[in-house]
């Protein structure tokens, strides 16, 4: 379920400044700075593959998740989605895959709802224990329900690429998601492009260290949305990480965030709890997982 493999940090999903071991793109979004503003996010998601020969095999996910505010005056939301691709190694490196992904966005404070329909065309190379690199895009539909304004189906594109680098000791990864969200409490939809990097090496046996960064922006949608403020806000992060694993399946980590917020549209939920043009975040925690129970 990750990009590649790719890991940006720990335990907070679909928000500016963590790196969730799921994609972010299949995560109630969060990328505007609201961090005064208490709130509850869940996501439940199921995966499964199939291989049908030695090359080709078919993926499907399906989850849904929720972003739900504690204070009134924000757009709570709920998104449902089915996702499947078929997939084919064209050799030991390279291989494609067709993606078809299907968003239903739901609003608690408007009548508006949002179907969305995606195709990418995907290309992926590994070179073991070196290279993965992964790049797609593809047509995007939408589909309104009682659009306030503009026509009630729109064309657009979405694209996703991520990279991952191992050097002896250093990892360097990135990935980039341009496609429909569910706004992140302050819009009722939104088109995001979100951008993230991080650099992480082994500074010993048990313990390693990292520095990401990131960007996204948030672009308005007219047919959710009556206001003419066209401008996009956009935040900024840089996170520095250092754990030490514990055991076969534990860490401990100490993160510190700091984080910018360029604009944001006129809101009366928002100016009521402020957005800080600079926040600062620290974080100490531990994670631990599983080995992968295999079915045969």
């Amino acid at each position: 379920m990750g990009f590649l493999g790719a890991g940006f940090g720990n335990i907070l999903g679909g928000a500016v400044g963590s790196a969730p071991s799921f994609r972010p793109d299949l995560l109630p979004n969060q990328t505007i700075l609201l961090d005064r503003a208490p709130r509850i996010s869940n996501t439940v998601m199921v995966q499964a593959d199939y291989q049908l020969s030695r090359r080709s095999s078919v993926t499907f996910l399906g989850s849904h998740g929720n972003l739900k505010f504690i204070d009134a005056g924000f757009q709570n939301d709920s998104n449902t989605l089915f996702q499947t691709g078929y997939n084919y190694a064209i050799n030991r490196k390279d291989s494609i895959s067709v993606v078809y992904r299907f968003d239903v966005f739901n609003f608690s404070n408007v009548s508006q709802s949002i179907r969305n329909q995606n195709v990418q065309l995907m290309y992926a190379r590994r070179l073991a224990g070196r290279l993965s690199f992964q790049v797609g895009v593809g047509p995007d539909i939408s589909t309104f329900h009682s659009p306030l304004r503009g026509s009630g189906t729109t064309l657009n594109w979405t694209a996703t690429s991520t990279l991952n680098y191992q050097f002896r000791k250093t990892t360097a990864a990135f990935s980039f998601h341009r496609g429909l969200t569910g706004g992140s409490g302050v819009l009722a939809g939104a088109e995001t492009d979100q951008f993230q990097g991080s650099l992480g090496r082994h500074l010993t046996r048990n313990w390693d260290a990292s520095l990401s960064l990131g960007f996204s922006r948030n672009q308005r949608l007219r047919q959710t949305s009556l206001a003419t403020d066209t401008a996009s806000p956009d935040a900024r992060f840089i996170t520095t990480h250092l754990g030490r694993s514990i055991g076969r399946g534990g860490s401990l980590f100490f993160d510190y965030t700091a984080s910018k917020q360029s604009t944001l549209f006129l809101n009366p939920a928002v100016s009521a709890h402020g957005v800080p043009s600079l926040l600062h975040t620290l974080s100490v925690g531990y994670t631990w997982g599983l080995r992968p129970i295999v079915i045969e």
